[in-house]
C-alpha cells in the first residue's frame, strides 16, 4: 500500500465517523466525556459504536467505557491499521475535563508484552508531563502536582 492509498482511507474513515470510535486515541478520550456528550453520540452514532464493538446498546457501551476509564489507559490492536498496536493515555485539563490523548503505535509483530506494558509506562507518564507543562502555563512560579499520580 503506497501513501496515497494510506491517506485515501484515513479520509474515508473521517468522513464515515469511524474514527470517533476505533483505536486507542479514540476510546481514551470518549472514556472520560460526560455522560450527557456520550449519549449524545451513542443515539447519534449506535450504528458505528456497535460497528466498533463498543457496545450494542447504551448500558453494554457505558460499561465498556468504564473499563478503559479505570485502567486509565487504552490499548487496541489492528482497529485503526491491521498490524499495528495503538497504547494511548488521557490528557486532561486543569478542571479535570479530557483535553484529548497522547498516543504511541508500534508494529503488532513486536508487540510482545514487556514491550507494550513499557511503551504503555512511558504514554502515560507522557500525558501527565503535558498535563504539569499545561499546569505551569497557567500558574507561573507556583510548586506544581499533576492531577493524577502514575501508579
Amino acid at each position: 500500500m503506497n501513501a496515497l492509498q494510506r491517506n485515501d482511507m484515513a479520509v474515508d474513515a473521517v468522513l464515515s465517523n469511524d474514527w470517533l470510535f476505533r483505536g486507542a486515541t479514540a476510546r481514551v478520550v470518549l472514556a472520560h466525556l460526560p455522560t450527557r456528550t456520550l449519549k449524545k453520540l451513542f443515539a447519534e452514532h449506535s450504528k458505528e459504536i456497535k460497528a466498533a464493538s463498543l457496545g450494542h446498546d447504551w448500558e453494554t457501551f457505558k460499561k465498556t467505557l468504564a473499563v478503559i476509564r479505570r485502567a486509565g489507559a487504552c490499548i487496541t490492536k489492528g482497529e485503526v491499521d491491521q498490524g499495528r498496536v495503538g497504547i494511548a493515555a488521557p490528557v486532561f485539563a486543569s478542571d479535570g475535563s479530557v483535553l484529548g490523548s497522547l498516543s504511541s503505535v508500534l508494529p503488532a509483530y513486536c508487540a510482545d508484552e514487556t514491550l507494550v506494558g513499557r511503551i504503555l509506562s512511558l504514554t502515560t507518564a507522557g500525558a501527565l508531563e503535558i498535563e504539569r507543562s499545561m499546569l505551569a502555563g497557567e500558574i507561573s512560579g507556583a510548586a506544581i502536582e499533576p492531577r493524577r499520580k502514575m501508579r
